[in-house]
């Protein structure tokens, strides 16, 4: 039997009902076959969906329960904690791997943070962003789109890192064939430039690809890919001749981006084409994909999905070894075309949220047989990407622009930990003004939102990238970092105005562009490894004095006025264009072993040769 941990959940429940339930996945599991130390192994997966459907601190123990029942839950906690379990299996102290003898109140600590401490020593930390590589995915035609992100695979997290087992996926928005692929995986991550990485010292400079594919007959890959918690298939959207189709890959290995092996004739991949007329969406046409990427339901093995005709999909099976992938419900979410946002299904509600993407979205849940529809957000801007819902906190946060005026950041409350009505939608301006471009990503929270008091109790931070304003001094057409506080009032987690960084140029992302639209950012990404809490967000504009991409190290106290980024890359040297979404993986201080991991807007000089680059970075001072 697991021992009591004195320490809290991210939804701020006592560490006794959260080790029981990773127990529950955890024992199921296979037995680790990576030369490591025999136990149960604890993969974790990272795609976009892990980053819209969060768990914040302070919900109430029901809550948190029914949060359970979706295994990003999980993941959660591991990416956060998963020194807790690494701890138990190396200290080897008793036949129970999840012993967990340790002083009351904290965990163990084996990256040795806590005890350099105590000896009145503070770890190195370079703040720098590391450049380790960066591999050509495409020539000129495209890498991973705008708004997307990379899916990593991390074998076990209980123990170091592995070279052969981790992966990431970059889906390629590039044209398939026997010259192109447009799904790749890339393996023996953990290495750089100077061939001195934790993956073959000397030899490697460059990943290496786990397996490449090309789709005899499909078409760009233009959205986020998911993985099975098993990572042994993927699933992915592509674009073709005026339709979307929903493909199910089991790979295998082998082929290379340039030479990538046929999924078609290799009997690899299973495609529906579902915008087509399909039951109950008779009226629905042959529309591509742009932006909306799949979110799979793992519990239940289905799959909610938009397409540019303004409907709303529910696939069936996705992931399971029996049946193939069919529509097995359809909506209209608006009339008219539309670039559906990514939905997000949320298992506490147990409500589908979307946005439809047109220049006055509005934001809308579904039940999950997609007959039920609610507008609970109306008229927000331009919705691009996909709304991140809190279930234990029973808020669902979206981000809109508007070309030409301000943005807006809003927040929607429901009552009831299983869903019984909405709130009142509680919503911000984020500056614009004539110069906005009216595109605003998706934003991130700090660690604080995730601690056991939470939003609700006046702790966290929202961080997005919007415009100034109009009063601006230095440029209406500059992005900007943004902030939001909580409040612990009898307005209980409701977003209060906690801006910051307005009209100070030195907290300007982008630089002033005289007659011309403002850069826009990618969506942040957030991640505290050991005891920093880093931010991390890219333009698509830069200069000597405003960088492409830029890492924050965000204060308990949350930004103020005047706050520089702790490390930047220029936009001229680097990344011109921007990057895609920015995902990060594995907490540690070994060398190459904390990262974050990308796609180049642009072609970039980085990749050898020059074309659209997939690059990973090393965590500051984590090497």
């Amino acid at each position: 039997m697991a021992k009591e941990v004195q320490v809290t959940s991210p939804g701020g429940v006592s560490l006794p009902v959260v080790t029981l339930f990773l127990l529950t996945f955890a024992l199921a599991l296979p037995t680790a076959d990576n030369g490591q130390t025999p136990g149960p192994r604890i993969s974790v997966v990272q795609d976009w969906s892990h980053r819209h459907l969060i768990f914040g601190g302070g919900g109430s123990l029901e809550a948190l329960l029914a949060a359970a029942r979706d295994p990003r839950a999980r993941n959660q906690w591991l990416l956060r904690n998963h020194g807790l379990f690494q701890a138990a299996r190396d200290s080897n102290r008793s036949n129970d791997p999840f012993a967990l003898r340790r002083e009351p109140g904290r965990f163990d600590d084996p990256f040795g943070i806590i005890e350099q401490g105590k000896k009145g020593k503070e770890p190195r930390r370079k703040e720098a962003l590391d450049i380790d590589w960066a591999f050509k995915l495409s020539g000129t035609t495209g890498g991973v789109a705008a708004g997307a992100f990379p899916a990593k695979f991390s074998f076990d997290v209980t123990v170091a890192p592995s070279c052969t087992n981790d992966f990431v996926v970059f889906p390629i928005n590039a044209t398939p064939g026997t010259g192109q692929a447009n799904i790749v995986a890339l393996q023996n991550l953990y290495v750089n430039a100077g061939k001195t990485g934790f993956c073959g010292p000397g030899v490697l400079d460059l990943p290496t690809v786990r397996w490449a594919y090309y789709v005899n007959g499909g078409g760009p890959v233009k959205t986020s890919p998911v993985l099975s918690l098993d990572g042994t298939k993927v699933a992915f959207i592509e674009s073709v001749g005026g339709g979307a189709v929903f493909s199910v890959l089991t790979p295998g290995t082998g082929g290379t981006v340039a030479v990538p092996l046929d999924a078609m004739s290799l009997s690899v991949i299973t495609r529906l084409p579902y915008t087509p007329a399909q039951p109950g969406c008779a009226a629905s046409s042959a529309k591509e994909n742009t932006r909306s990427s799949p979110f799979v339901d793992y519990v239940n093995d289905d799959a909610y999905v938009g397409a540019d005709n303004g409907y709303i999909y529910k696939i069936h099976p996705v992931f399971g070894n029996t049946g193939t992938p069919a529509v097995t419900a359809c909506a209209q979410v608006t009339t008219g075309s539309s670039l559906l946002t990514s939905p997000v299904y949320d298992p506490t509600a147990q409500r589908v949220f979307i946005a439809d993407g047109a220049p006055a979205s509005s934001l809308y849940a579904f039940s999950t047989n997609l007959v039920t529809k609610d507008t609970i957000a109306p008229a927000i801007g331009t919705i691009t990407d996909g709304p991140i819902v809190d279930g234990t906190n029973s808020f669902v946060y979206v981000f809109g622009g508007v070309s030409t005026q301000a943005g807006k950041v809003a927040q929607v409350p429901w009552t009831g930990t299983s869903f019984s009505s909405w709130g009142t939608a509680k919503s911000f301006t984020i500056g614009g003004g004539a110069n906005s471009s009216g595109t605003i990503r998706s934003g991130a929270f700090d660690d604080a939102y995730f601690d056991a008091t939470g939003p609700k109790g006046g702790h966290g931070h929202l961080y997005l990238c919007g415009y100034q304003s109009t009063t601006d001094a230095n440029g209406i057409n500059r992005a900007g970092l943004w902030g939001f506080t909580f409040s612990a009032a009898s307005s209980s987690g409701t977003l209060t105005a906690g801006l910051f960084g307005v009209g100070v140029s030195n907290t300007n992302l982008s630089p002033a562009i005289t007659g011309a639209a403002p850069a826009s950012c990618s969506p942040i990404t957030s991640f505290k490894n050991g005891s920093v809490d880093r931010m991390f967000v890219s333009t698509t504009v830069a200069s000597s004095a405003n960088y492409s991409f830029e890492m924050w190290t965000l204060p308990t106290i949350g930004l103020v006025v005047g706050s520089t980024p702790s490390a930047k890359l220029y936009s001229d040297t680097y990344y011109t264009g921007g990057t895609s979404g920015i995902i990060v993986d594995n907490q540690g201080t070994g060398t190459d072993q904390s990262n974050v991991y990308f796609g180049t807007l642009a072609s970039s000089t980085q990749c050898t040769p020059t074309g659209y680059c997939a690059v990973k970075l090393t965590q500051s001072g984590l090497q």
